[in-house]
């Protein structure tokens, strides 16, 4: 009983010690010497990273300079106190880089979750670093997925849930030249781009087959892939795809206030409507597809009735950086 008494009581000091992070365990990035590899769950890209987004999700990360960039993002969380509480820039949607895992030299690995908001993701040098280097680049190649069986290509509008926003690449040439081009676009594509909220241009479905078994890998081609969107025109494949000026017959944006709820403002003086077709190539190529601030511009995209493309409305958002120039924010107040 006297044994057991000890322990129970060494097990409380432990706990309790853990809890409040007596030992340093929690609040300590592992020093660099220590460390094999480090793998963790990237932030959610919106508009699109442009690599196949069902693989290699975790991949562990062994080259210096993103060790090293990371022990920085992980020794700034800390210092910095940051959590799913910061509402930094007035962002208020979150993306959980959790599930951090350090391979460490001995017996235990270190495991670590955090929720961090938009504004501190977005911003993040030493996220930039990672994602931009080679490393990470060869670790979400396309040339990392068996595709030798590739039997077609699904091109869809994301933006469009009926309609024929939908479109079949079968031709084997044309197919591999269109991924070679995705892939050139990818290798290229800053952090910044990738992050972004700009409504992605389209989204790729891989029909293959592997060992008898069919599969799908899906492929975001964000708006900054300016290779692969020039193919799919110059091969006639953006006319069932795209969203042009001349099917809209308006566009409407307001200010959002935070103690609002959703929906267009009921006074139409707080109301601009748009109704130039240049202006209607600048918000299609621009509006962003999430909201992330707390008090957001919102906009609807309504079409001309046409039975063809079967379309009502999309909703768009903008947040105080992004909302294009002509657009006199003055008015919305």
């Amino acid at each position: 009983m006297q044994s057991l008494g000890i322990y129970i009581i060494l097990s409380v000091i432990f706990l309790t010690s853990f809890a409040l992070d007596i030992t340093g365990f929690v609040e300590r990035v592992p020093p660099k010497n220590r460390i094999n590899g480090i793998s963790f769950r990237h932030p959610d890209f919106p508009s699109g990273s442009g690599f196949i987004t069902d693989t290699n999700s975790n991949p562990i990360f062994k080259s210096e300079e993103n060790i090293d960039a990371f022990r920085e993002f992980h020794r700034n969380i800390i210092e910095n106190h940051i959590n799913n509480n910061d509402h930094e820039n007035s962002r208020n949607s979150f993306y959980q880089v959790g599930n951090v895992r350090y391979f460490l030299n001995g017996v235990f690995d270190m495991y670590r979750s955090y929720s961090l908001n938009y504004g501190y993701i977005k911003d993040n040098n030493n996220l930039a670093k990672i994602f931009e280097s080679k490393e990470y680049k060869s670790l979400f190649s396309l040339s990392n997925v068996d595709i030798s069986n590739l039997s077609s290509i699904t091109v869809r509008n994301p933006s469009v849930s009926t309609w024929r926003a939908i479109t079949n690449i079968t031709v084997d040439d044309k197919m591999r030249e269109l991924l070679a081009y995705v892939e050139l676009d990818f290798k290229a594509q800053t952090y910044g781009e990738a992050i972004s909220n700009r409504n992605m241009y389209v989204r790729l479905s891989l029909n293959y087959i592997t060992s008898g078994i069919n599969n799908v890998s899906n492929v975001s081609i964000p708006r900054s892939y300016k290779n692969a969107i020039g193919w799919l025109k110059d091969n006639n494949y953006a006319q069932d795809i795209e969203i042009t000026p001349d099917m809209i017959s308006m566009i409407k944006i307001y200010k959002r206030d935070k103690y609002r709820s959703k929906g267009m403002p009921s006074d139409s003086n707080k109301i601009l409507d748009i109704t130039d077709k240049e202006q209607f190539a600048i918000i299609l190529d621009t509006y962003e597809t999430k909201m992330y601030t707390e008090e957001p511009y919102e906009g609807r995209i309504i079409f001309e009735p046409d039975s063809t493309h079967e379309l009502d409305e999309i909703a768009i958002y903008y947040s105080e950086e992004t909302l294009p120039l002509f657009i006199n924010k003055e008015l919305l107040q």
